[in-house]
């Protein structure tokens, strides 16, 4: 590229950041975001030894269980048993959504995701709270 291309790219980027900044965020910044973030995911995923096509079958397989048969019993079985409060605030269904957690979490022991032993209550913050991090029992 010779001086006169590079210094004609250069005004363009200019003006474009100057004068017109969505332009320049559609163009430039997020193209950049995304393939950062694609990469990074990449990477992230292959540290765990799964490739993309493996993670989107656990994904598809996760959200299937969520509607099969013996878990929505199962889930009405746990609210029934427990009172339909959350086991470690108190809330119940009326101030917030509830959820029926698994203790021990599906992704690191499957053989438990249909044992009602392996069942909380809990509202949706302390849930989204808790992850699949801690297996504390509320009960």
């Amino acid at each position: 590229m010779d001086s006169s291309t590079s210094t004609a790219v250069i005004l363009l980027i200019v003006y474009i950041v100057l004068y017109n900044r969505k332009a320049f965020w559609k163009m430039v910044v997020k193209p950049f975001k995304r393939k950062e973030l694609k990469e990074a995911s990449l990477r992230l995923l292959r540290a765990a030894g799964l490739s993309p096509m493996e993670r989107l079958a656990q994904r598809r397989a996760s959200s299937s269980f969520y509607q099969s048969r013996a878990w929505q019993r199962l889930r009405y079985r746990a609210l029934r048993l427990c009172g339909a409060k959350c086991q470690c605030c108190g809330a119940d269904r009326k101030t917030t959504k509830l959820h029926v957690d698994h203790i021990k979490p599906r992704s690191k022991f499957p053989e438990l995701e249909l044992d009602i032993k392996n069942l909380q209550v809990l509202c949706e913050n302390c849930n989204m709270g808790k992850s699949n991090i801690d297996a504390t029992d509320w009960r």
